[in-house]
């Protein structure tokens, strides 16, 4: 699957950028974002840490604007990750309690559509 980047397109065009879809992509990253959302927490919550420790480097070097669009990217990313396994946005600016990594997510929900 393609990345459609909107707002994003510079940074999605970066080799960091394309690393983070990749991995996004993976069926173990997909798992654990899966599982967030069966015991209703965000997505991002499940894959927080692992993005610290596999995308360290990275994010160390970020200023903080560049640290927030990031973060941001990645929550577009999983946005359109969980709409090819048929998930839809449940819940927006969802508190996020397991990391300091993201504050807030979005919480999906299997096959019922329930806006944007």
């Amino acid at each position: 699957m393609e990345y459609d980047a909107w707002k994003f397109v510079q940074l999605a065009e970066s080799e960091f950028g394309k690393k983070l879809w990749e991995f996004l992509n993976e069926r173990e990253t997909f798992i654990r974002m899966e599982t967030a959302t069966r015991l209703k927490r965000p997505a991002v919550e499940g894959i927080a840490e692992e993005l610290k420790i596999k995308f360290k480097e990275e994010i160390d070097s970020l200023d903080s604007s560049d640290y927030l669009r990031v973060k941001q990217m990645i929550g577009h990313m999983v946005k359109q990750v969980m709409a090819t396994h048929n998930y839809h946005v449940f819940m927006k600016n969802v508190r996020v309690i397991s990391t300091d990594f993201f504050s807030k997510g979005t919480r999906y929900i299997k096959g019922v559509e329930y806006g944007n």
